[in-house]
């Protein structure tokens, strides 16, 4: 049979990011398809070497591949403006009076990055959305959004839903099962913790703030698992009974933690603009105890 003319067909060649995985080409193209002669190699500058490499129609392609993610690199040209900043994670609202403004010059397409979240960029003091951000569909580490923009103020608004896993270790329990045999990623885990949340504004001041709220939350179980108990001793005598003091199965209860959960979470513009401003907008809560903190330190 003939060969297929190249002219009449759309190819694409394309790098698998995994080595054999599920997601293998096996069609036309394919390393293995019979589509290939000396020919069309020599032709197409192809061999089988890299096997993470292979050519596909376009057609099938996109048929295939529902998602395309690219990575898109900065050169000199780009100004990067970023800002870290804490926030508190309400479970029942997923909207924070936290943001960020950023500030543009002249026309420049951005790129916005916000590590975790998600995020919407409006003019400022503009109601309607101008673009809402998305994330990587294999992952939920950082979304992000480009778009052409005219000199002004935007305000980026962000969007945390947050879900407590009942099923999920504590954090003692994850130090004691990983101290020895994991014991180096352990630690690494523990610097890079460290190493984002030092850069975010109000970190110290919310940790306390959690902190305090946790020692109120252990005392307040404390108090009244001794009240239970006295109850008991109290009910015991009444009726006579030594009554059971060998446990109490609505302690269980009192051993749930309260929801307190923070989170330290950056925003970094990309724009052609050499002159990029970028300011944090801490929430109500945060400012105040900013201001609490600045007090303190001038007396």
């Amino acid at each position: 049979m003939p060969h297929p003319d190249l002219s009449m067909n759309r190819l694409t060649n394309s790098r698998s990011l995994q080595y054999m995985d599920a997601s293998e080409w096996k069609g036309s193209w394919s390393n293995a398809s019979g589509e290939w002669t000396p020919e069309w190699m020599d032709r197409l500058n192809y061999n089988f070497a890299d096997q993470q490499l292979f050519w596909i129609e376009y057609k099938e392609f996109i048929r295939k591949y529902a998602y395309i993610d690219r990575t898109r690199i900065f050169d000199d040209d780009w100004t990067i403006a970023q800002g870290w900043v804490t926030v508190e994670v309400q479970r029942d609202d997923d909207h924070q009076d936290t943001s960020f403004d950023f500030t543009l010059h002249q026309k420049s397409l951005v790129v916005a990055s916000l590590s975790q979240l998600h995020f919407h960029i409006y003019a400022d003091g503009d109601p309607d959305l101008i673009v809402a951000s998305r994330g990587n569909y294999i992952g939920s580490r950082s979304v992000s959004t480009e778009c052409e923009l005219l000199p002004g103020k935007y305000n980026v608004r962000l969007q945390i839903s947050a879900t407590k896993l009942d099923s999920a270790k504590s954090v003692t329990e994850v130090i004691a099962q990983n101290s020895r045999v994991r014991r180096t990623k352990l630690l690494q885990a523990g610097v890079q913790y460290d190493i984002a949340h030092a850069k975010a504004l109000g970190w110290r001041q919310l940790r306390a703030k959690q902190a305090k709220r946790e020692r109120e939350a252990r005392e307040r179980r404390r108090k009244a698992k001794k009240a239970r108990k006295a109850k008991r001793v109290e009910d015991a005598s009444a009726d006579g009974s030594k009554g059971d003091q060998s446990g109490d199965n609505t302690d269980s209860e009192d051993e749930e933690e309260d929801w307190n959960a923070i989170c330290a979470i950056g925003l970094k513009v990309f724009s052609r603009d050499p002159k990029l401003e970028l300011e944090v907008k801490p929430s109500t809560e945060l400012s105040r105890l900013l201001n609490e903190t600045s007090e303190d330190n001038t007396l």
